[in-house]
């Protein structure tokens, strides 16, 4: 089997093991990369649905008024 690397290939059988090791590492680097790249981009869309929702269907009546908010106790911070 040959591997590609900047556009030239090696013969795998040619290649210590710690040279495989290596190239097997970057495969499963890439390809965890490409698992997190999908994760999120799904976590995007998650929050871009749920931040909608919030926008469609807070109720006035939840509205914290200047003189309603406790002092005590800081808002949450949401970034929707």
């Amino acid at each position: 089997m040959a591997i590609t690397i900047d556009e030239k290939q090696y013969d795998d059988t040619k290649l210590d093991e710690k040279t495989k090791n290596a190239v097997v590492q970057v495969q499963q680097g890439q390809a965890r990369l490409r698992q997190l790249q999908g994760e999120f981009d799904n976590v995007k869309i998650i929050v871009a649905h749920y931040s909608k929702y919030l926008k469609d269907n807070l109720s006035e009546d939840a509205l914290v008024k200047t003189d309603d908010k406790p002092a005590d106790k800081p808002a949450e911070q949401l970034k929707v």
